[in-house]
Order: C-alpha cells, then structure tokens, then sequence
C-alpha cells in the first residue's frame, strides 16, 4: 500500500504542474519558521499585540505541522501524505483537507489559555470564489474539529480559539499592502450588553502583499521583502537581519534559496529576459522567445523535480523498478536514474 501511494503521488506531480508544487512548498516552510509566525501573530493576533516576538516564539508549541503533498483529496485507497489532528480535517463528502501551516499556541499566565491557528499562502487571489469563505469554513472546521480532543460531549465551553490567517499575493493594486481582520462581536440591539459570553472564539485575517518598497508597516514590509522576486537570497538574509533585526536560520536560508529557483519565479525572469532581448515592436520574434523561454523552464523545473524525488525515495529505501515505473524516461534516462541510485547507495 505505501509504494502504491507513493507512486501516485510522485506520477501526479511529475505531470502536473511541478514546478509551482515545488514552489508552494518552499514558500510554506518559509511561513512556518516560528520567527516569522511570531512576526505575523504580533501584528495580526489581537492577543499578541504587547508581546515582543521572542515571548510570542515561546508560545509556539511544538513544531508547525506544514502541508506538503496531495494538494486534492487523495482517492479513498490512497493513505492522506500527512496524518495527524493538527494538519488534516476529514470530510466525508469532500474528502481531505490539508492546512497549509497548522499549529497551537499557549498565552502566557495563570490560565495558560490555548489557541489554535492556521497559515495560508494564496498566491490566486480570485480562484472563482470568494476566499473570505473559504477562510470562514476553514475556521470552523478548526473549531468542530475539537470535539472528542479539546472537549467532549456538550462541554462547549471548552472551545478554543481560532485564527486563520491568510496570506494573500498577486493582488489587486487597490487592495495591496493591507491588512483586514474579522472577528466576532457582540452587538446589543435592545437591553444592556452581557459581558460574561464566550463568543470571541474565531479570527479571520488577511494580509495583502505588494512590493518591497511600496509599505513602510513593518510586517508588510518584511513579508514583501520574503517574496520579493527583485532580490537574491543573499541580499533578502542580509536586509532581514539590517532592517528587521531577523537572523534566519540555515533552514530558512535554504528555502529560500530554494524558492528562488523553482516554478513560477524561473518563468518570470525567462519572461522579463525574453521582453528585454526582443525590441517590443516585433511582436512576432517575442512570442517566439516567450515559448521556447516557458517550454524550457518547464522542463528545467520537472527534471529538477523528478531527480529530488527520486533521490529522496532511495533514501528511503524504495526500490529503482518502482522509482523507474513513477518517473517518465523522457524526463530521466535510465542512466541519469542509475547515477542517482549508484550516489544515494554510496552514501548509505
């Protein structure tokens, strides 16, 4: 069952869209660096605000449970890629769904009161619906998912909180470089407000991004400076640590990286490379760049992809008939795949 699972998984991606997988997945790891969650929750989360981000980093339980692959619900014979309360909520009708980042936290006092908060990265900002509902649902599917852990039976009383945070780029120039929180309030429409109710049990915010230079409110200014595609690695670690006084760990550093060369990032310096080499009136001659510029950033991508997984799968001691049979020839030859076996198996 677990190489069949594996072989779909990695079929899947190699035909699909891998390269943005990719690169998804080394943007949520850069989010689910606790320095950087603590960033977000002190200017997002109500609860944080007067807490320097050291304190909120202790607060931080564990470590934060990050998404990885199937991004669709995996069919009904397939085991999900990542188990566990905190990253997964079953839903029989709709399958699996997976938070991008999925963590706890724990304020600081006698009450050592609990929290429950969920990161996403959306890079589509108008995927056909609006996304505010889908971060409604997402909030409470954290709140109903606490039945039978946070609380048993009709002790609602012990819900804990919520936040969904949502990270939002490629927006709107109108809405960039904002940030919105909602919340639930008590509205009194007739008599004397009650002050003793347990209502504020869900938080919903979203952070607009733009360009580096365009916000001077420091987490916009931070975050923008994460996903800059204006600046190397090198150049974001050393601003980071000047600008933001964040000293980024050799994790963090590799992601970032990482990003830097993968997916929609390798398409877009190929695409300004290709508007800057061709005169803009020759409109015919650009497009020709343009294609072969994407065709080769695909395959760069795939191949780049298909070797990471394989290598990673031999480490894990999954056979080469069942890496050969996941893999595309076209992508890896036999004798690209042998090389990569001959070196995992040297090293083991």
């Amino acid at each position: 069952m677990a190489n069949k699972y594996l072989s779909k998984v990695i079929q899947n991606a190699t035909e699909e869209d891998i390269n943005k997988i990719q690169y998804d997945s080394h943007a949520k790891k850069i989010l689910a660096d606790k320095t950087i969650l603590a960033w977000i929750m002190h200017y997002t989360v109500r609860e944080f605000a007067e807490m320097t981000i050291d304190e909120i980093r202790a607060c931080i339980e564990g470590e934060p449970k990050v998404q990885q692959v199937p991004v669709d619900p995996a069919p009904k014979d397939i085991p999900p890629a990542i188990t566990g309360m905190n990253t997964e909520d079953s839903d029989p009708w709709e399958g699996t769904i997976y938070y991008d980042i999925r963590f706890y936290v724990i304020l600081p006092g006698e009450n050592r009161v609990k929290m429950h908060i969920n990161v996403e990265a959306q890079k589509d900002y108008d995927p056909g619906y609006t996304l505010l509902s889908r971060s409604v649902y997402y909030a409470a599917r954290m709140i109903s998912s606490q039945k039978g852990t946070e609380f048993t039976g009709s002790e609602y009383d012990a819900i804990k909180k919520v936040y969904s945070i949502w990270l939002c780029m490629n927006v709107p120039t109108n809405v960039q470089n904002s940030i919105m929180r909602y919340e639930m309030k008590q509205e009194c429409l007739i008599g004397e407000k009650m002050t003793d109710q347990h209502f504020d049990l869900i938080g919903i915010v979203f952070i607009h991004l733009g360009k580096p230079e365009t916000s001077g409110h420091p987490l916009l200014g931070m975050l923008n400076l994460l996903f800059s595609d204006q600046l190397n690695p090198t150049e974001k670690k050393k601003q980071l640590a000047i600008k933001y006084h964040i000293e980024t760990s050799e994790n963090l550093g590799e992601e970032l990286s990482e990003m830097q060369n993968l997916g929609d990032w390798m398409y877009e310096k190929m695409r300004i490379k290709a508007y800057n080499d061709v005169a803009r009136e020759n409109e015919e001659a650009m497009q020709e760049v343009l294609r072969e510029a994407t065709q080769k950033a695909a395959q760069e991508a795939e191949r780049e992809a298909a070797e990471t997984s394989a290598r990673k799968l031999f480490q894990k001691a999954v056979s080469y008939e069942i890496v050969r049979e996941c893999i595309p020839g076209e992508v890896l030859s036999d004798e690209e795949l042998h090389a990569i076996y001959d070196s995992v198996m040297c090293m083991s």
